[in-house]
């Protein structure tokens, strides 16, 4: 949660509580490979649920944002910034199978926007095995480097 300045909501009433829901504009890229995590940039319109308290002239804004990929839900710490003009920025982990997926946001007041087959998950390459180079004699208790 989050406290305004009175003066930047003077507008806002506090008995409101039919806020529009959210939209999903775009998300860029709007395709990422499966074997790399990716960094989205979700361009919304998250008109947030405030409550003002007239007697200490505060406003109060809900800012939670859960946001989903199909069924990956990112991480609380990945969600790297919402900025002003409304674009989330989120870094998906290379867990999805490749094909569309819906995009979801959630506000915290459960309120959701959807878009659907808003991420394409294309093949990725994948290695089919890993080889670790000799290991040369080495002194007890000490470090030493494996390349792989």
């Amino acid at each position: 949660m989050r406290l305004l300045s009175l003066a930047a909501c003077l507008l806002i009433l506090s008995s409101c509580q039919d806020w529009p829901d959210p939209v999903i504009r775009s998300v860029t890229p709007s395709e990422m490979v499966a074997s790399e995590a990716t960094t989205l940039a979700i361009d919304t319109r998250l008109p947030l649920p405030m409550g003002v308290d007239y007697a200490t002239g505060e406003v109060e804004a809900d800012t939670r944002v859960t946001l989903t990929v199909g069924t990956l839900t990112a991480p609380t710490l990945t969600v790297l910034d919402i900025s002003p003009q409304g674009v989330i920025t989120a870094r998906v982990p290379s867990l999805l199978e490749p094909g569309s997926y819906d995009v979801k946001l959630a506000l915290g007041d459960g309120r959701t926007a959807v878009l659907e087959d808003g991420l394409t998950v294309a093949p990725g390459q994948w290695p089919e095995g890993y080889t670790i180079d000799p290991i040369g004699p080495q002194v007890q208790q000490a470090p030493f480097t494996i390349t792989v």
